[in-house]
């Protein structure tokens, strides 16, 4: 007898801890290593924490999982209201929070960039005001950059999905090489005018 698939029934919760972790420990890292010299442990972390880089695990199992909820849409509107109610809320909430810890660590250092500032972090824009620069880490939501990343995955799975579904192995190995390439190219583009791109 053949067992039924049941799409709750996975590991996806135990991946997603994993790649919190390691992203975790490689930003532990990053911000321990100009304080301490040729530390193995840190080394050990640093390998360990890069082997499966967590923000691509995670930004991967967001392609895996968003094309599950638009296969189990009934059409392109249903996704997009899924997506806005499943990112917008808590989004806001932790603006919100995030606007009052700043408010209340760094009131003297608040001007009117700040109004900016919570306007484009209620869309999900990264971006951290010229009065916050040198406060703290100099990135006042330094995560956000995933949330407009997911935000860009949405819009163009949601586009092109019922079009790439449709494609043969061969159409795959040639879209993914392109997209290869354009991952390749766009690093060497971006370390090459000081990241602007």
């Amino acid at each position: 007898m053949e067992k039924k698939f049941i799409f709750k029934d996975n590991a996806f919760d135990l991946i997603r801890y994993w790649a919190a972790i390691t992203v975790m420990l490689g930003h532990f890292v990053w911000k321990t290593a100009p304080y301490v010299k040729d530390n193995m442990l840190l080394n050990i972390i640093s390998k360990v924490s890069m082997f499966f880089p967590g923000v691509v695990i995670l930004f991967s199992m967001s392609g895996f999982l968003v094309s599950a909820s638009i296969e189990r849409s009934k059409n392109k509107k249903e996704f997009f209201a899924k997506r806005v109610l499943r990112m917008y809320p808590e989004l806001w909430v932790c603006t919100i929070v995030n606007f009052l810890i700043v408010c209340f660590l760094a009131y003297k250092l608040l001007d009117k960039s700040i109004f900016i500032w919570l306007l484009t972090q209620i869309f999900g824009i990264a971006y951290t005001p010229s009065c916050l620069k040198d406060f703290a880490t100099g990135s006042v939501n330094g995560a956000l950059w995933t949330i407009f990343t997911e935000l860009q995955l949405y819009i163009i799975l949601g586009i092109v999905y019922n079009w790439i579904k449709k494609f043969d192995k061969k159409k795959w190995i040639v879209l993914l090489g392109f997209l290869a390439a354009c991952n390749v190219l766009a690093d060497f583009v971006s370390s090459s005018s000081d990241g602007a791109i």
